[in-house]
């Protein structure tokens, strides 16, 4: 059987700090990932980071 999530980004996330699927949600949970995980979050227009991060090892 399939499940399958539907929800709001900016709601579903407010709880996490943006995040929406990950290890953190709760095992059962549809959104709980030991794989993947995803985060939401909206820049204001010419935003721009301070520094990027180095010696990390991901895939996308």
């Amino acid at each position: 059987m399939m499940r399958v999530y539907v929800g709001n980004a900016v709601t579903d996330g407010a709880g996490d700090d943006g995040w929406l699927l990950g290890h953190f949600k709760p095992g059962g949970d549809v959104r709980h990932s030991d794989d993947v995980e995803i985060k939401w979050g909206t820049h204001a227009a010419g935003e721009e980071r301070a520094r990027w991060v180095s010696g990390e090892r991901r895939t996308a």
